[in-house]
């Protein structure tokens, strides 16, 4: 948290650099007048390319096809509308490059690799959990539980041994196959 509170800090001052810089050159009342216009049309421009966005996202879902390109867009559109509605010139061009449609797409593409790598890079996270899978059925009834068997030992370097001709412990193939067939790996 204090990583954005810094961003936030450090761009409110540019912002007010840059609005100082501007009123030099047009004077004040036109620097506002110049700032209430970015807002007024960027609301305007947001509320196109959402609807646009919008039908884009529902056609892609009815017609059964992931719609990742039409989510980020619509991601990138939104982010863009909260930048052109905060007062600001830096923010405001920031937010009308993300309603740009080549630009947005151009960085829809980077938005979507990010995401891709991040979501399948592997975690590594130690879990130790113990367990009980009950079987419902109206042949067992309810109090019919497998235990799960304890988590298996680690080496040194943090990796699981395993017996080549047994599934390692919490493998989800080997544990429904003994939920099946009724062994409780005793």
């Amino acid at each position: 948290m204090p990583l954005i509170s810094l961003i936030v800090i450090v761009l409110a001052f540019v912002e007010l650099a840059v609005l100082w810089l501007v009123a030099g050159v047009i004077g004040w009342p036109a620097a506002i007048f110049v700032l209430v216009a970015i807002s007024v049309v960027g609301v305007v421009i947001v509320r196109r390319e959402g609807v646009a966005a919008s039908r884009r996202l529902s056609e892609a879902m009815r017609s059964g096809v992931v719609p990742e390109d039409e989510a980020v867009g619509a991601a990138l559109i939104a982010v863009g509308g909260v930048l052109v509605f905060v007062p600001g010139y830096v923010t405001g061009l920031a937010g009308f490059c993300l309603l740009i449609p080549p630009i947005r797409a151009f960085l829809g593409r980077g938005v979507k690799r990010y995401m891709h790598r991040r979501l399948n890079r592997p975690t590594y996270r130690t879990v130790r959990a113990t367990a009980t899978v009950i079987r419902h059925g109206p042949e067992t009834g309810v109090s019919d539980a497998i235990p799960l068997p304890p988590p298996p030992a680690t080496d040194v370097a943090g990796e699981t041994p395993t017996d080549p001709g047994r599934p390692a412990a919490g493998d989800i193939d080997d544990l429904w196959r003994r939920f099946e067939s009724g062994d409780d790996g005793r």
